[in-house]
């Protein structure tokens, strides 16, 4: 592909040979997905096995998320170029110094921009920072805080690019725009 760079060429020889019509290759797919998390389960796993042989577990507060889910053929899609619930809806794993609250669920939705303000609280770290979110750290004290708000998302395929899509999650609500589009969907 000329004009391509060689990371832009292997990503278009890898999926541009995946046929969306086919249910071995959209398997295929999958199974690899699954796949490479099962290496990071057992990497993680050597990971905190030897932070626990070492008493690091003890002091460490330990945050496990991803940045985006993956589509599987859903929406007609491939990859993580959209803002459906299959991309959006990543796990977030807290795990506090000395195991306390172990096995507490809160069923509540965390935009990524609050990530930062509530690692910074829960650590009793205090900074004055612009544009982060509201931090969710009372809420592990408090579930019944974790009111539901708005959730923003957005994609850019480009930097210098408008907007590819957008969404406001709400109250069991999806709004999505598309430059050509907004649709609303009750979830």
């Amino acid at each position: 592909a000329p004009g391509m760079d060689g990371r832009m060429r292997l990503l278009a020889n890898y999926w541009g040979r995946v046929d969306l019509e086919s249910p071995a290759d959209l398997r295929r797919l999958h199974d690899l997905y699954l796949a490479g998390l099962a290496d990071l389960d057992r990497k993680l796993e050597r990971l905190f096995g030897w932070m626990e042989e070492r008493g690091l577990l003890e002091d460490t507060l330990v945050v496990v998320t991803s940045d985006h889910g993956e589509e599987f053929g859903e929406h007609g899609k491939l990859r993580h170029d959209q803002l459906w619930r299959e991309l959006t809806h990543v796990p977030l794993l807290v795990r506090f110094p000395g195991d306390r609250r172990a096995g507490l669920v809160i069923d509540a939705s965390v935009p990524h921009a609050d990530l930062l303000a509530s690692l910074l609280d829960l650590l009793a770290v205090d900074l004055d920072l612009p544009d982060v979110g509201p931090s969710w750290a009372e809420w592990i004290d408090d579930p019944a805080l974790a009111a539901d708000r708005p959730i923003y998302g957005e994609h850019r395929s480009r930097r210098e690019v408008p907007l590819d899509t957008w969404t406001v999650r709400r109250d069991g609500w999806l709004l999505y725009g598309r430059p050509e589009s907004t649709l609303l969907f009750h979830t």
